[in-house]
């Protein structure tokens, strides 16, 4: 065997050993995402049992709140790390929303 083939068997074996690595760490992002969205969605329906009390003002801000949760919940079936962030700070949002209320 050549230096040319021995160096692109090397390259190979990395590449598979890359690829591998890349795909866990997509399945860990996707089961991180899910785990988000479950949350996120046990907030919202605490936030939505505590609004029937809420002052108009709050319902048409949860409006707005909750239309963003919708979004953010379609972006994260592509489970990237911009909808990661998404999720932690619509998270955020909601818990900061039903401390008010």
């Amino acid at each position: 065997m050549t230096q040319m083939e021995k160096a692109k068997k090397h390259m190979d074996k990395a590449k598979k050993q890359v690829d591998k690595a890349m795909a866990n760490t997509t399945d860990d992002l996707r089961s991180e995402v899910k785990k988000s969205v479950a949350l996120l969605k046990e907030l919202r329906d605490e936030v939505r049992a505590k609004l029937a009390l809420a002052s108009a003002d709050a319902k048409e801000e949860w409006a707005r709140i909750d239309g963003d949760l919708t979004k953010i919940e379609l972006a994260a079936q592509n489970a990237t790390h911009e909808s990661k962030k998404a999720l932690a700070d619509a998270g955020e949002r909601v818990r900061q929303f039903a401390k008010r209320i």
